[in-house]
Formats: C-alpha cells, structure tokens, sequence
C-alpha cells in the first residue's frame, strides 16, 4: 500500500463532515452515518492494502521485544508536566478508590462531599472538572449531563497504574479526544501475566471502620499463545455512619453522619490477543451499579433522604499494529450506557416526593494512523467521531443529540536530547432536540506545541515549554436544564503556558537515586460558563461571562535510600502554589463583589508527602496530604473562610509464600490523629478509620 493510499483514506474521513449538509436534522443523521463508514473505510482500506505485502513484510519484521521504559526516565523526558503513580505507590498511599489515590498529585483539587458514597471530583490547576479527561484503558469515560466524571465510582483493586498529564502525552498514536482534552487523567488496570501456568487469580477482602466490607476476585486464563482473558467482581458496602462535631454557636454537639450509606457492584470482563509480531487487540465489557444516600449539608438538613442509583455499562474494544518501523495504526470503539435515578421522599425539600429518571447512551469510534519517514521524525492523523443522547422524564425536557467529530493531525521529532510535539485539532459539533431550539453547532480549531531539551550532555537536566489552547463544549445541563439552560453558549476557552525544570539522578551512595522537578504555570478561562441571577435570585440562567487568570508553582521530589542490601526507604514529597483569581468583571454587580478574588476551595498552598520503608520482614509507609486555608464564597470574606488541614494515613504489609500461594496482609490508619475537616463547606470528611485487607494470590 502506498503513502499516498493511505492519506487518501485519511483525507476521506476528514472531508466526510464538510461535505454533508447540516441544515436539518435528517441531513445531521446522514452525517454521522457518513463519519461511520469513513472511518471504518479507512481502516478496511489501510489493512486491505497490507495484506498484500503481508509476507513481504513478516520476512522484514524482527522478533517481539518488550521495552520497558523506566518511570522516571518518562516523567523526566517529557514536554510536559507528567506524574505516575504505580501499582506500588498505589499499595503504599492506603487509597481505597481512585479518588483517594490522585491526592497524592500536585496541584489536583479534589472536591471530596464526605465519606466514602460523596461525590469526588477533580480539578487539575483550578481548570475545573470539565476541563481534565479520565481515560480507562486509553479511553475516555465520559457524562455529557454534567461534564464531570465521579472519581469515587472507580476502585483501585484491579488498577496498575495513574498518570496525570498536563496538557498532553508524548504519545502520538493516540485518539484525537485526548488531543482535545486539557489535561488527562489516564488509569490503567491490571494486565494477566503467566509464569509457567496457564491461569493465574486473586482474592481479595477489606473491611473496615463504619461498616466498610469490600470483597474482590479476580480470575485470569492463558487458552492460548496468542489469546487471554481475564475476570474481576468487585462489591463494597459501607453505612458511612461516621461521627462529626456540629457547632451551634457556643455549643457543641456530636453527631452521627446519616444517609451516607453505600453499596456498589463492579464486574469487568477482558479479552486480550496478540495475533502477530507488533499486533495487539483487547475487548473489554463493564458494569457497574451503585445505590447510596446522599449526605446533605449538616446544617440546613442534616437528615434529609436523597437516594442515587447509578448504573453504568460499557463495552469497549481496542486494535493496535504496527506494520513495519514506518507505519502504524491504533482503532478503537465503544458503546456506553448510564442510568441515574434521583429520588428525595422527603415533602419538605420540594414540597412533594420527587423521582428523576436519566439515561444517557454513547456511540464512540476513533481511528489514527501514525507515520515514521525517519527514526527522529513521526506524524499522525487521528480521526474520532461520537454520538451522545439523553433522555429524562422531566417535563418539556428538550432530549438533546450531539455529533462531535474531531480531527487530530500531529507531528513528534525525537533526538537523544531534544523532543518536540505539536498538534492541531478540529472540532466539529452537530446538535438537535425534539422540544425547542437546538444549540448552535460548534467549530473550533485548537492548536498545541511543547518541547523538552536536555541542557547538559552528562546530566539528566531538562527544560521543557509547553503551550496549549484548548476548549470544553457546554454539558446538556449548561444547555437544556430547566429554567437555567442557555441554547446560546459559546464553548469556554483554555490557554494553557508551561516552563519547568527536571533532572534525574543515580548515584553509587546510600543515596541511590534522586529526582525532582519545577514547572511554573500560567493559564487563562475565557467565555467561562456561569450561573447567574436573571429576574431573581430565585430563577437564574448560565451565562458566557466568566474570566479566570490562572498562575502557580509545582514542585515534586522523589529519593530512594538504600540502607542496607535488603532494607531501602522510598521518599516523595509534592508542592503546589496557585493563585486562581477572577477577572471577570470590576465595574458591575455582583460581579465586581468577587473580582480578584481567589476561586472558591482553591487553596493557596497545597501538598502530600509519602515515605515507604520495605524490609525483609515487613513494609511501613506514612502518607501525608495537607491544604492550606480556601474560601468557600467567590467573595472572599472572613466569614467564608475555612482553615487548612492535615490527613495522615499510616499502613503496614507482609508478604507471605506458601509454595506456590502468595499472601498478602495489610492494615491502614487513615486520618491518623482524627483530625476534624471539611473539604467543602458543611460537608464533615470521617475522622480516624481502620481497615484490614487480606489477598490470596494463585
């Protein structure tokens, strides 16, 4: 197959969009069909192609090697600001969920409502939450309602591996949906691995304070050479009834946190093959169900009854192959179906019992080609396309459709020194409702370029720049909600600027390795989409208004101690500044009210800091998470204030061999002096906890 072939097909999908009308809703429809086939043409075509050269090229091809990169060495080389945390961290921060986990990194603000069924968000240098994709496997979860992605739905028991990266990966096979996306918050869970057996498994159980029970099983099979699988059942339950101290003036009173109350059922299936040398495919198939109160604030109805069910299921499927040191492609698909039911018997907080019924359905596929003319130089083509609907029982609710098509063209060139990467992004949006006008269609171009040089020949020192504009579509919500919903909002635009220092280093003392970096920021929020008062302060409507001036500082350190050739201790310790201030406007009301004023639950200062001591006998960590003082107002009064705090999680773990069984025993103190907190205001966090976790490997 020719180069030219290949651009062709390429060009095909590209064109599709311009080509089709888009005046009515038939000629929308017909549009996204044309997407479809496009895309599936290209990838027909590019595997058609080499299939007649395949012998050719097999006799070119080398024998499988596996490449692992060192995390470090990664962070290190970057272009831009790139943190992971690893399974072993993961083990040695005590986290229970994923949001619990992303603490841990710098200059992310979790909006954390209480106890383990509150919902946790998460903000990567006060962007807000719609601006930071949370990809799954290299694909992206995603809620059109609302934009933001609940962290704590996801556990961490089956999960490798956490990477935040600002701005964007290195990687430029990629879909174009996390070119697009400000930030990305990449999880990746456990893939088999077999040592002279066939199967492999686990199972795993925690319980702990307020009623926490958390049984876990995974199975895993090798049928082949070429194809495994592998099984994960997941199920947790806690009444989160967890004691608080309320203030009544003078006075104070203890009391117990209600309708905190959780339980949740996770089940994922996996498919993995590697047909050939450089080929590799996956499919994996996901539910997941959750019934939980929803704790309200403790002040104005510290006993009010909402319930949230949740359920969630998605099958998604991923191809990669490289066909020789020049070409390759990566392709994936995904269907995505979410249900989510509100319901609040109580009279008193709408005046009659009330039930809310949401689904929302996601038609997803992405194709990218990647092309190698050199080893230093490389170039991708991504092409992406998704259909989001929702559907509620709400009256007049508008039932929106959305087509989003994004393009993706990208370039990399590597040296042993020097890295460069930019990209440029199309986004095109279609949309329509059956009650009401549609909101206007969207077309954006966002551009992105950042660099990495190493300053000295024998030193691991790096710069890096980095600069990216990028933008988030209104949610449904933002468009459609009742009474609030604005058809005419225009997209909010990022800018996002980068200056940052590395270096790596490995010594030949008790001091063995060393890293640390600095990465200075700047961002900016134009066209930020606010809720604001229209004929009262009790009928608002979002508005195109808000103005955000973003700058702060990142510091991250890591060292390893080896005391001894069996005893080592583990360091790192995370620093954020931001200055998140608004500048919308300085003349009218009530908006001059809160100009330069700090956003609210944006802490000044933030950090966390981990130490881990492995030995023979036993491993020991300590874990640190603090937050200086926030506002819980956009005006910054003192009355709105609220003071720091320090969460402190101690665990301890042995590891146990019994021929061919291995056991794992770990125990967890988190919030170990009691600490009494809010991370939003009137939202009590738990005090001191205990769990115990027990896994049995085979």
């Amino acid at each position: 197959m020719t180069s030219k072939q290949i651009f062709c097909a390429l060009l095909s999908v590209n064109c599709t969009l311009l080509m089709v009308p888009t005046q009515c809703k038939k000629h929308t429809r017909d549009m996204s069909k044309g997407y479809f086939i496009a895309l599936f043409m290209f990838l027909s075509i590019f595997q058609s192609g080499y299939a007649q050269k395949a012998d050719s090229i097999k006799t070119q091809m080398l024998d499988e090697v596996v490449v692992k990169e060192n995390v470090k060495q990664r962070q290190s080389r970057s272009t831009t600001p790139l943190q992971i945390l690893d399974g072993k961290q993961l083990k040695q921060s005590g986290a229970l969920l994923v949001s619990d986990a992303v603490k841990f990194l710098s200059g992310v603000n979790v909006k954390d409502y209480g106890g383990i069924g509150g919902l946790k968000t998460v903000s990567v240098r006060s962007l807000g939450t719609n601006h930071t994709a949370v990809a799954y496997d290299g694909i992206t979860l995603t809620d059109t309602q609302t934009g933001q992605i609940d962290l704590g739905k996801l556990s961490l028991d089956n999960v490798n591996q956490i990477s935040l990266s600002i701005g964007q990966d290195d990687n430029i096979l990629q879909p174009a949906r996390q070119f697009a996306s400000a930030n990305i918050l990449n999880i990746k869970s456990s893939t088999p691995t077999f040592e002279n057996k066939s199967y492999n498994g686990s199972f795993s159980l925690k319980g702990g304070s307020f009623g926490l029970l958390n049984p876990s099983i995974f199975l895993a099979n090798k049928w082949n050479n070429k194809l495994s699988s592998s099984a994960n059942i997941d199920y947790m339950r806690a009444d989160g009834a967890y004691p608080y101290t309320q203030k009544n003036g003078d006075e104070t009173q203890r009391m117990k946190r209600v309708n905190s109350d959780i339980q949740t059922l996770k089940t994922e299936l996996n498919l993995y093959s590697k047909c050939n040398v450089g080929e590799e495919a996956s499919l994996k198939a996901y539910y997941f169900f959750s019934e939980r109160g929803l704790p309200s604030n403790k002040l104005y109805n510290p006993r009010a009854n909402e319930r949230l069910k949740d359920q969630n299921v998605f099958i998604q499927g991923y191809y990669k192959k490289e066909y020789n040191k020049q070409w390759s492609i990566l392709a994936n698909a995904k269907y995505n179906f979410s249900y989510n039911k509100y319901s609040c018997p109580d009279e008193a907080v709408y005046n009659a019992p009330t039930e809310n019924n949401y689904y929302q359905r996601e038609y997803y596929v992405s194709a990218t080609a990647m092309f190698r003319p050199t080893e230093s130089l490389s170039f991708a083509l991504a092409n992406d396309v998704f259909v989001n609907n929702m559907n509620a029982d709400l009256r007049d609710f508008a039932y929106p459709t959305r087509i989003t098509a994004l393009n993706a063209l990208a370039g990399k060139y590597v040296t042993n020194r020097f890295t460069a990467t930019a990209n440029l992004v199309l986004t095109n949006t279609k949309e329509w409702v059956k009650a009401g006008l549609p909101a206007d269609n969207q077309k954006q171009l966002s551009p992105s370029a950042s660099i990495s040089y190493q300053l000295l020949p024998n030193e691991n020192l790096r710069m890096r720049m980095l600069y990216k504009k990028t933008f988030r579509l209104p949610t449904f919500n933002d468009l459609y909600y009742a009474q609030m919903g604005t058809r005419d909002l225009k997209p909010e635009d990022i800018k996002e600027y980068n200056i940052g220092l590395s270096w790596t280093k490995k010594l030949d003392c008790a001091l063995s390795s060393f890293s640390i970096s600095c990465d200075g920021f700047y961002n900016e929020i134009s066209n930020k989409i606010i809720a604001v008062p229209t004929l009262n302060l009790f009928i608002w409507t979002m508005r195109n208004i808000g103005k955000v001036n973003i700058k702060g500082l990142e510091t991250n350190v890591s060292a390893t101690f080896k005391i001894t050739n069996k005893i080592s201790l583990n360091s790192e310790l995370n620093y954020a500044y931001q200055q998140a201030i608004d500048k919308t406007d300085k003349y009218t009301m009530p908006y001059r009210m809160t100009y330069n004023h700090q956003l609210p639950y944006t802490p000044s200062h933030s950090g966390s800091a981990r130490w881990a001591l492995s030995t023979p006998w036993i491993n020991l960590s300590y874990a640190i998470i603090a937050s200086g003082s926030r506002f819980s107002s956009p005006n910054n009064l003192p009355e709105y204030k609220m003071a720091g705090y320090t969460d402190h999680t101690l665990s301890a773990w042995y590891n146990l061999k019994i021929k061919n069984i291995k056991l794992n025993i770990q125990g967890d103190i988190l919030n170990l002096f009691n600490n009494e907190y809010e991370v939003i205001q009137n939202y009590p966090m738990p005090g001191r906890q205990f769990r115990a976790t027990i896994k049995l490997f085979i």
